[in-house]
């Protein structure tokens, strides 16, 4: 092995978090990264479409940057894009690509255990949290 730590290492987390502990520092002043474990998350806003994209697209290629300075891949099959609007506003498709490879944007997500969609409307995560719910309830009343 070259580099790296083996996976399931007592000190593999934390000399992880050590080694991507600069990636926030990277991006620019119009966007902002989030770390959580080995996941990372990268907030752009922009009231103007056009300015958003750029500054989308500016991110990735910074972070692409970062990426190839550290030797990481960026894994873009777990790597999406979500884009929070008003219920009223009229859905235009961004196309945010990375290396010739159209981001996939979705209309929900999981992030930190929490479902959120574009809207910000709670209704997937209370169902999410109804069917977990309704099984231990389940579960508890034959149990017993």
């Amino acid at each position: 092995m070259k580099q790296g730590v083996p996976q399931g290492s007592v000190l593999g987390p934390l000399l992880f978090t050590m080694y991507i502990n600069d990636l926030p520092m990277s991006v620019t002043l119009d966007s902002k990264s989030i770390l959580f474990a080995d996941d990372t998350s990268v907030l752009v806003t922009d009231k103007d479409f056009t300015k958003f994209k750029q500054k989308m697209n500016l991110a990735l290629m910074i972070l692409d940057q970062w990426f190839i300075a550290n030797q990481l891949v960026l894994n873009i099959t777990k790597t999406n894009v979500i884009k929070f609007t008003l219920k009223t506003r009229v859905h235009a498709p961004l196309g945010i690509s990375y290396k010739n490879y159209v981001l996939v944007e979705v209309n929900s997500t999981k992030f930190l255990g929490i479902h959120i969609d574009s809207h910000m409307n709670w209704k997937i995560h209370i169902e999410q949290i109804s069917h977990k719910l309704s099984v231990a309830c389940f579960t508890i009343y034959f149990k017993c």
